[in-house]
């Protein structure tokens, strides 16, 4: 975009972010008895940070200089267990294609609902559909798939033959961790860097957006992700099982009490 359009974009983002964050900031650091600040200046200049996603997939930029260390993804496991129902079901058949997409619907639970079910029909694919706050069992479904509502991703995931989602974070390193086949339909944001980065990295077809895409290439798109090579996903689930990002957290902190370093912690 033009400069000037990016220059009032931030003028936005500071006026935004003083009316939102910054009252409850400063009323937080005065009943701990620190001093006021300015937001802008304390998120982008005093903070120091800790990334906490896969650095070979989404590796620093060296001009960001050391305030931004790195850990990996933070995992939540889920002590459920999976419905042995459910599990029953998966077991009875060709792994099935998960559909889930969260809050997100692009356009609306009928269209997404619709081209769903035309697309995964093709594959001859059975189907399961994560719920979601979207409401995403809308319609009627065939009478071989299942929906899902708070199910543990961990242990569903590593059982589909592809995850179809939205590129949030916390679903696609739960997919990777699972060495699975995905495809991505971003929507806002950083959905949207998530999905190109996968597919540089030969671990997701090419993304369309969700808003954009049609039942036929949702189709391709699955079809795509099953064919892809396993070797490279196998090596990130491998690297994401192994890691422990509370415990580069732990270290983290402890290097800067060491130093005593005079710049807060965020």
């Amino acid at each position: 975009m033009p400069r000037w359009v990016n220059w009032l974009l931030w003028q936005l983002h500071r006026l935004s972010g003083r009316m939102i964050v910054g009252a409850p900031l400063n009323n937080a650091r005065a009943e701990m008895g620190l001093p006021e600040v300015s937001l802008h200046r304390h998120l982008f200049e005093s903070l120091q940070y800790v990334i906490a996603a896969d650095e070979d997939l989404f590796p620093t930029d060296p001009q960001w200089g050391d305030r931004f260390a790195r850990a990996n993804y933070i995992f939540f496991d889920d002590p459920s267990t999976l419905d042995p129902d459910l599990a029953e079901w998966i077991a009875d058949g060709e792994p099935p294609v998960f559909v889930g997409f969260g809050s997100m619907s692009g356009g609306g639970t009928d269209r997404i609902g619709r081209m769903v079910v035309q697309a995964v029909s093709q594959t001859g694919r059975r189907c399961i559909v994560g719920a979601g706050w979207a409401g995403l069992d809308a319609g009627v479904l065939p009478g071989d798939w299942r929906v899902v509502g708070q199910t543990p991703h961990a242990q569903l995931f590593p059982k589909m033959g592809v995850v179809v989602h939205h590129g949030g974070s916390g679903t696609m390193a739960t997919a990777l961790r699972a060495g699975v086949p995905q495809v991505v339909l971003p929507l806002i944001l950083d959905q949207y860097p998530h999905a190109h980065q996968l597919h540089l990295a030969g671990l997701a077809p090419r993304p369309i957006p969700m808003e954009r895409i049609t039942a036929a290439e949702l189709t391709q798109a699955i079809l795509t992700a099953l064919a892809l090579a396993a070797e490279p996903r196998q090596s990130v689930a491998a690297r994401l099982r192994a890691s422990d990002a509370r415990a580069a957290i732990v270290d983290r902190l402890e290097l800067l009490a060491e130093k005593q370093s005079p710049l807060p912690f965020g």
